[in-house]
């Protein structure tokens, strides 16, 4: 027979409210001592059962009205039964007085019946409803809920209607904003992608996308709009190779390699997202590069930063040559005024700061010239330690006593194979920028050391001499170090022009480098390694002077594109004696060897020539003549200059007319010693 529910019933009718089947004592015998006793148990037993039940009904109504949303009981009549108070702050109206009434009490007819037509639908059918409506206040404003529904049993046995009211108005607001920053980003994304020509793909724990963008899309024929929702396995038969690296990655493995795709090959890296704890996966991400695109950006990158170097090169020269301009600009001016006074004086004074300028400027484009490793001039061997130790005194004075400078030559006697004058050239730029950086009263120190380098990519294996300069200023930043040797580069030590740059230059043009770092201590550290050589020391006395380079007069074909200075050079060669005969390009002196090379004792030549150059003046000729060649720049190796069959020596422009006229001497002496062993 099936089970009828019963009307409730009082505790302790046969049902507790626990609805627990209890059995009623037995009848009590006569004399068994239990008597009146029995009813007052029953008393104390109903109490504590209407005390437990009061504090359940405590219990629920706290968790009712702890809960933010609004929550309502109604009966079949529309009655509210039961309101918690943040259903009576959305309401305008206090629990109490809601109790009883109906929706019409407190909205519009129009939107009551909707309510009521949902409630009854629950009511008979005994489903949950959630839907959407709209309330309007009495002031005119309007919310947006979400209302859930549920049928409940009543301590009655009648249906209830349970329903939770969540207002949507502020969150349809927060999402309309989360939406359009989440556009924001994504459009934000999509170009910085764009412009990278990077791919990205951003899928959820099962494997759907989320996120794709970049310019692997279009080859994919996959729109960034549509392609949200797909699954990665779609992608099998258009990029095969991602589709187990993404499936690795939403079990924890991370994956970056080379994969090639379309002809190209890209770098792939694949990662999971973990959750807010960390602990659990909640997707992947999946960046594609395309690596030529990144070659390409790399080499962009190194071309500006060269641009950007060239820059302040061209601006720092173009200072300095500009004031050099103006000196002369002056002086000739004030020359030419003495001349017509017949101020000798004067006209002395004005040669002597013209040629101090001029000596500038022949400073200025020799640092150039090392720099770019182009320095022209005959390489010597020399003892390292002979040149660094009469330069104490010069370098004390230099620095002008700020900064005490200590001079630590190490026990051995290095020799190094350098153009004349760069050693000066180093140690004088050294010692500038690190007493420029170092507190007043600290220490400078010039050191030299002998080091057995490996082969490093850079240096080849050998035997290196290092000059290390260290000064205790404060400590360089590594984006300063690394950029210290460029030219006119402010490393925060005041103007530094060329000083450094031409050091790195010189390094670079003996086989050797330079670099900048910070030691153990946080002291600055400038080092230059030069290859050491083992050749004998170069003899420097040619045995001639000045007044010598008259008595031995020769045939001197000078070749020089620039018209004044081959006017200047054919003048002087001729107050000295020889005889000249001149061309302005190298393919006329050229055809002019062809015919005289027997009449002429010497070639004075350019090497910087349009059409035929200087050196390839001398392999023409092939060694018949001597050569003598001049130049402030050469596209060519300066070494393999002097090495040229038939040159005897290379002079760096500009060149002083003493230094050239014997220079001249020592190849004619040179000849006529030849001719007469020969004899």
């Amino acid at each position: 027979m099936a089970h009828q529910r019963a009307a409730p019933s009082a505790p302790g009718a046969g049902e507790s409210r626990e609805g627990v089947v209890r059995q009623e004592p037995a009848a009590q015998q006569p004399g068994s001592g239990v008597g009146q006793g029995g009813e007052s148990g029953d008393v104390d037993d109903r109490a504590r059962r209407i005390e437990a039940l009061e504090r359940r009904v405590a219990l629920l109504e706290s968790i009712l009205e702890g809960i933010p949303d609004p929550v309502f009981v109604k009966d079949a009549a529309h009655r509210f039964v039961y309101v918690n108070h943040a259903m009576g702050r959305a309401v305008g109206h206090d629990p109490t007085v809601m109790i009883g009434r109906t929706d019409l009490d407190f909205f519009p007819a129009r939107q009551v019946a909707a309510f009521w037509d949902r409630d009854d639908r629950v009511l008979q059918g005994g489903d949950i409803d959630a839907h959407i409506e709209q309330a309007e206040h009495s002031d005119g404003s309007q919310q947006v809920f979400s209302t859930r529904r549920a049928r409940v049993i009543g301590p009655d046995g009648r249906p209830l209607v349970v329903g939770t009211v969540r207002d949507v108005s502020r969150d349809a607001a927060r999402h309309a904003r989360r939406d359009q920053e989440l556009r924001v980003v994504r459009e934000l994304l999509e170009q910085v992608t764009r412009q990278a020509r990077i791919g990205i793909l951003l899928v959820d724990r099962r494997g759907y996308v989320q996120h794709m963008s970049g310019p692997d899309l279009a080859k994919m024929g996959i729109g960034t709009d549509n392609a949200a929702g797909i699954h990665f396995h779609s992608f099998g038969g258009l990029w095969p190779e991602v589709v187990p690296r993404i499936d690795a990655a939403l079990r924890g493995q991370s994956s970056s390699e080379v994969l090639h795709w379309r002809g190209r090959d890209r770098q792939v890296t694949v990662r999971p997202v973990f959750d807010e704890g960390g602990d659990q996966v909640a997707g992947a991400v999946l960046v594609s590069i395309d690596l030529a695109v990144l070659d390409e950006q790399e080499r962009r990158r190194v071309h500006q930063e060269r641009m950007d170097s060239l820059g302040r090169l061209a601006g720092g020269v173009a200072h300095d040559l500009n004031n050099l301009l103006s000196i002369v600009m002056m002086g000739t001016s004030t020359l030419r005024d003495a001349l017509s006074a017949a101020d000798v004086q004067a006209a002395a004074a004005q040669v002597s700061l013209l040629e101090r300028s001029v000596e500038r400027g022949a400073r200025l484009s020799r640092q150039l010239a090392a720099f770019a490793r182009r320095q022209v001039g005959a390489a010597s061997v020399i003892d390292l330690h002979a040149h660094l130790r009469p330069a104490r005194s010069f370098l004390e004075s230099l620095i002008g006593g700020v900064v005490e400078l200590d001079i630590r030559l190490c026990p051995q006697q290095p020799r190094v194979r350098v153009l004349p004058g760069q050693v000066e050239q180093l140690v004088i730029n050294l010692v500038l920028h690190a007493s420029a950086g170092a507190p007043p009263g600290s220490r400078v120190v010039l050191e030299t050391a002998c080091e057995r380098l490996a082969a490093d990519g850079e240096l080849s294996p050998g035997d290196y001499v290092v000059i290390r300069v260290v000064d205790a200023g404060r400590s360089l930043p590594l984006e300063v170090r690394e950029r210290l040797f460029e030219p006119f580069y402010d490393a925060g030590r005041g103007p530094t022009g060329m000083g450094l740059a031409t050091c790195y230059g010189i390094a670079r043009q003996a086989g050797g480098r330079a670099v900048a770092r910070v030691d153990a201590q946080g002291l600055n550290v400038v080092e230059v390694f030069l290859p050491m050589s083992s050749s004998e020391l170069t003899s420097l006395d040619d045995g001639i002077a000045l007044g010598e380079a008259r008595r031995h007069t020769g045939r001197i074909l000078l070749v020089e594109d620039e018209d004044v200075l081959r006017e200047q050079l054919t003048e002087l060669l001729r107050t000295a004696g020889h005889l000249v005969v001149s061309y302005e390009n190298g393919r006329r002196a050229a055809d002019w060897l062809q015919v005289h090379a027997e009449d002429v004792d010497l070639v004075l030549s350019d090497v910087m020539m349009p059409g035929l150059r200087g050196d390839e003046l001398v392999r023409e000729v092939g060694g018949r003549v001597p050569f003598l060649l001049m130049s402030g720049f050469t596209t060519e190796d300066p070494g393999e200059l002097s090495s040229l069959p038939g040159v005897l020596d290379v002079l760096a422009k500009p060149v002083r007319p003493d230094i050239l006229l014997r220079a001249v001497q020592r190849v004619l002496a040179r000849k006529k010693r030849r001719r007469s062993g020969a004899r």
